[in-house]
């Protein structure tokens, strides 16, 4: 099984000297992995823009990941 999903991310404090401390994008690619139904692979990549005070100019901020997820214990078909 092959999935893919798109975020779009707002990061916000009320009582901050900046509001909206964080936004961004992210993609998350997840493919089932051994030709079974459990163990995934997960390829994820984001743009955001962070700023901590209001003297700092966003810049853009990369990231890339990889994750591997594995489900252990009984699945009932209910």
């Amino acid at each position: 099984m092959n999935l893919s999903s798109y975020q779009v991310e707002i990061a916000a404090e009320s009582d901050s000297e900046v509001p909206i401390t964080d936004y961004g994008l992210r993609v998350i690619y997840r493919r089932s992995i051994l030709d079974r139904e459990w163990p995934f692979l997960e390829l994820r990549s984001s743009i955001t823009w962070p700023r901590e005070n209001l003297l700092e100019r966003r810049e853009a901020n990369l990231g890339a990941g990889v994750a591997l997820e594995m489900m252990f214990g009984e699945r009932g078909n209910r």
